[in-house]
Parts: structure tokens; C-alpha cells; sequence
């Protein structure tokens, strides 16, 4: 059975099992390790994908967005910060 068929977790925390050591050394001093290109449906091309770890909710997979090529930050946080806002505002 492979490793895929037995983890319960999300994509990115099966990412982070895959890591080897010297990779999961680079994601502790940078924040984030390249993990390959990937292309989802209706995109051009395929972008660079990130392992990142957020301190609160985990790792999670991201890519590049817009021109300037930012990385967004965790889904999780910044759902939780939407959803404060609008809770303020009503």
C-alpha cells in the first residue's frame, strides 16, 4: 500500500512526509521549500508550488499570485480574518 492510500492528513502535510532531511532543514530556515511545478485546470502553464507552515493551522501548499508574484499566506488564517471583518462591519 502506498503511503498516499494510508495518510489520513491533507496534501500538504503528505507533501512534508515526503520531504528528506536536508529539505525539511531548508523549510525550518526559510519558511517555505520549493516542491515542484504544477498546472490546474484552466490555467496557461504551470507555476511554481510552495510548502509553507503556518504557526497556527500547518503546512499548506501555495503558489505565486499576480504579476508581482506574491505568496499568500495561510487559507485558513485568512479566512478566519474575512470572517472577522464582516462581523465587524455588519
Amino acid at each position: 500500500m502506498t503511503p498516499s492510500k494510508r495518510f489520513q492528513g491533507n496534501a500538504a502535510e503528505l507533501e512534508y512526509l515526503l520531504l528528506t532531511p536536508w529539505q525539511r532543514f531548508k523549510l525550518w530556515l526559510f519558511g517555505q521549500i520549493y516542491i515542484g511545478h504544477k498546472q490546474q485546470s484552466g490555467w496557461t502553464k504551470s507555476q511554481p508550488h510552495y510548502l509553507r507552515r503556518c504557526g497556527k493551522h500547518g503546512f499548506y501548499i501555495t503558489h505565486p499570485h499576480g504579476w508581482h508574484h506574491d505568496l499568500y499566506g495561510c487559507e485558513q488564517c485568512r479566512r478566519v480574518a474575512l470572517e472577522a471583518l464582516k462581523r465587524r462591519t455588519l
